[in-house]
């Protein structure tokens, strides 16, 4: 009968550990942390019970998943951001005897640079009514990173392009235009000309009549005017 109860009260002293170690948890001031770039943190981490009592933990250590991102000190977790975006920094405790470990992983955002000027190329030359305007745009922030979300704003001197909620912009009709990109209180232009189309039809010639599997034949495509 002594067998069993202590059979019992082992078991209700393992489940209220086990419990208790479930229902332990790692607060951290990294949570939802935002840092410039080349700024440095040092965090302040613990470890809270269910009824938000600080427990110990024999040693806590710290990793990121992006070194080259954001470079964290295993040992005492101070962070320096190095590249816009978000990163994870995972700090572990180690609890007595090295066996019972928490872990919890923390998502860092490392804010970009103020805008410093945009960059705009016209891949084509050659713009006729009815076709897409090719702008290539850099968005380059002060330490000289190129935004990659850059939700930029476009606009047109005049009416003789389109510009659509995804900034395509569509040649309507002929003319010269001024293309003006904005972001952040930064802004550029490029100067468009939509010239007339000359070509009126498009006539492709095949080397071959009919081919067969493997066959390699050649096209042609012969541009006319309207005088052919």
């Amino acid at each position: 009968m002594k067998f069993i109860k202590s059979i019992i009260v082992l078991m209700l002293i393992f489940s209220f550990e086990s419990y208790s170690q479930e229902n332990e948890k790692i607060i951290s001031n990294l949570q939802d942390l935002k840092i410039d770039v080349g700024e440095k943190f040092s965090p302040n981490t613990m470890i809270m019970d269910s009824n938000d009592k600080k427990m110990k933990c024999e040693r806590m250590i710290y990793f990121s998943r992006n070194p080259e991102g954001l470079s964290v000190d295993n040992e005492t977790g101070n962070v320096t951001a190095h590249i816009p975006g978000v990163h994870d920094v995972v700090a572990i405790c180690i609890k007595e005897g090295g066996n019972n470990r928490l872990r919890k992983s923390f998502s860092v955002r490392v804010n970009y640079p103020p805008v410093k000027e945009i960059k705009m190329l016209l891949k084509e030359n050659s713009i006729y009514p009815g076709s897409y305007i090719p702008i290539k745009y850099e968005v380059i922030d002060e330490k000289g990173f190129i935004r990659t979300n850059a939700n930029f704003t476009l606009k047109s001197s005049n009416n003789i392009v389109e510009i659509d909620n995804l900034n395509n912009i569509k040649a309507i009709r002929t003319g010269k235009t001024t293309i003006e990109a904005s972001f952040d209180g930064i802004s550029n232009s490029i100067n468009v000309e939509i010239s007339k189309n000359l070509v009126s039809r498009v006539e492709i010639v095949s080397s071959l009549d009919a081919a067969r599997t493997g066959d390699v034949f050649e096209l042609k495509s012969i541009a006319y005017d309207r005088k052919d």
